[in-house]
C-alpha cells in the first residue's frame, strides 16, 4: 500500500512563502490518493518555544486551512525527521504501507530528512518534485542565486535511491 505524506504545510510557513501554487499541487495529490483509497498523512512541525510560530498553541503551527484536510492521520514532530520519536513508523507498519510520496516544506530540511529516514527504513520513497518547496533563499546559506529546492532535487536524483516524480505522473 502507498501513502501521501504532506510535511509542514502550516499557516506560518504559507504566510512566509506568500505563494500558493504548491497548495494546488498538494490538493491535487490528496484528491488522487483519496480516490485510490490510499492513506494520507499530515506532518506538523512543533516547537516548545512560546515565541516560535511552530509552538503548538500558536496559530502559525496549525495545518493550513488551504489544504483539503479531512481528519487524516497527523504526525507531530519536533525535529526535521517525521520518523524521529514519532508515531509514524508504527502507523506505516499497522497499515502495511511500503511506498511513500513526499510533499510539503522545507525541501532542504524536513523533506530531505524524512525522505532519507524513510529510505533507510526500507520504504520505497518518491518525492513529488513540483509539490515541495522552501521558504528559505540561497542567501541564507551564503549563495545569492542558489535555488535550494533545485539543488536538493539534483542531489536526490543523483543518489539513485529516491525517485522523483511530478504530480501529473502520480496515479
Amino acid at each position: 500500500m502507498r501513502a501521501l505524506i504532506v510535511i509542514d504545510v502550516q499557516k506560518g510557513l504559507i504566510d512566509l512563502k506568500k505563494e500558493t501554487k504548491i497548495i494546488d499541487k498538494i490538493n491535487e495529490l490528496i484528491k488522487k490518493f483519496r480516490e485510490n483509497n490510499d492513506k494520507i498523512i499530515f506532518v506538523r512541525h512543533c516547537s516548545e518555544h512560546k515565541e516560535d510560530f511552530f509552538n503548538k498553541e500558536n496559530e502559525g503551527s496549525k495545518i493550513s486551512e488551504m489544504l483539503d484536510y479531512q481528519n487524516e492521520f497527523v504526525v507531530e514532530k519536533y525535529t526535521p525527521s517525521a520518523f524521529f520519536q514519532t508515531t509514524l513508523t508504527s502507523y506505516l507498519k499497522d497499515n502495511q504501507i511500503d511506498e511513500l510520496y513526499v510533499t510539503g516544506f522545507n525541501s532542504e530540511y524536513c523533506i530531505a530528512f524524512t525522505s532519507i529516514a524513510a529510505y533507510d527504513r526500507g520504504y520505497k520513497v518518491k518525492i513529488v518534485e513540483d509539490a515541495i518547496d522552501t521558504v528559505n533563499k540561497g542567501k541564507i546559506y551564503g549563495y545569492k542565486s542558489l535555488d535550494i529546492t533545485d539543488f536538493l532535487l539534483t542531489v536526490i536524483h543523483n543518489s539513485n535511491v529516491i525517485e522523483l516524480v511530478e504530480t501529473e505522473n502520480v496515479n
